[in-house]
C-alpha cells in the first residue's frame, strides 16, 4: 500500500500547523515506474531518481557524520553506488529503502576501527541545520531537538525527510515494527512538550499535574 502524504503539519496539529513538506512524495507507483526506467538506461528518469533522494539522503549523513564535507562525499559515493549496482535491485518500490541502508554501510566503513571522537562515540549524533521558519516551526525544532537520539532520527527522516519506514528503518539498522514504535512515542512526546509551551505563552491550559 502508498503511505500517505505526511507534512510536519500532521506532526505539529495545533493553530494552523506548519509548512509543508520539505520535499513532493513519490507514490510507490511513480517510484517503481523511475527506478524500472532508470534500470532500462533511461537517463532522464535517473537523473530525477537521483533529485528526489539526494536532499534527505545528505540531510542523513550530516546528522550521522557532523561534517558537511564528509557527509558530502559519503553522499556522492553511496549515489555512484547506487546507480552502478541499480541493476541488481529486485524490488523497485524498495529503492528508498536500500539506498539508505547502502549509506548507512558507507558511514560504518568510514569510521570503523577509528577511535571515538572527543566527547562522543565516532559516528556521533548530530543535528542538522535547520533554516529558520515561522515561530511553531521553531518549537517544533526544538522539542525534536530534546528528543532521545533514536526518536529524534525517525522523526527527522519520516517527517522532515518524508522517507517511507522501509527506508528509516534501513537508515538506523532496525526493523519496521520498530521505527513505528519510536515514532509513536516521539508524537507523544512531541504534543506534550508543544502543549507545555503554548500554556506556557498563555495561549491554552496545560495538562493537569
Amino acid at each position: 500500500s502508498v503511505e500517505p502524504r505526511r507534512p510536519r503539519a500532521r506532526l505539529l496539529s495545533w493553530k494552523g500547523g506548519v509548512a509543508g513538506p520539505m520535499r513532493d512524495d513519490l507514490s510507490e507507483a511513480e517510484l517503481t515506474l523511475l527506478v524500472l526506467r532508470s534500470q532500462d538506461g533511461d537517463r532522464d528518469a535517473l537523473d530525477r531518481l537521483i533529485r528526489e533522494f539526494q536532499r534527505p539522503l545528505l540531510a542523513y549523513l550530516l546528522r550521522r557524520c557532523g561534517d558537511a564535507s564528509l557527509a558530502a562525499d559519503l553522499s556522492q559515493e553511496t549515489l555512484l553506488r547506487a546507480v552502478r549496482d541499480l541493476s541488481a535491485l529486485r524490488e523497485p518500490a524498495a529503492f528508498g529503502a536500500w539506498l539508505m541502508a547502502s549509506a548507512r554501510r558507507r558511514v560504518a566503513d568510514h569510521f570503523r576501527g577509528r577511535p571515538p571522537a572527543a566527547g562522543g562515540d565516532a559516528v556521533g549524533d548530530v543535528a542538522a541545520p535547520v533554516d529558520a521558519g515561522p515561530p511553531e516551526t521553531d518549537d517544533l525544532t526544538r522539542c525534536v531537538d530534546r528528543l532521545p537520539p533514536a526518536q529524534r532520527e525517525a522523526v527527522r527522516l519520516y517527517y522532515f525527510e518524508d522517507l517511507p519506514v522501509a527506508a528509516v528503518a534501513a537508515a538506523a539498522g532496525v526493523s519496521e515494527g520498530t521505527v513505528k514504535s519510536r515514532l509513536h512515542h516521539a508524537r507523544r512526546k512531541l504534543h506534550s512538550a508543544l502543549r507545555r509551551l503554548r500554556a506556557a505563552a498563555g495561549d491554552e491550559p496545560g495538562e493537569p499535574s
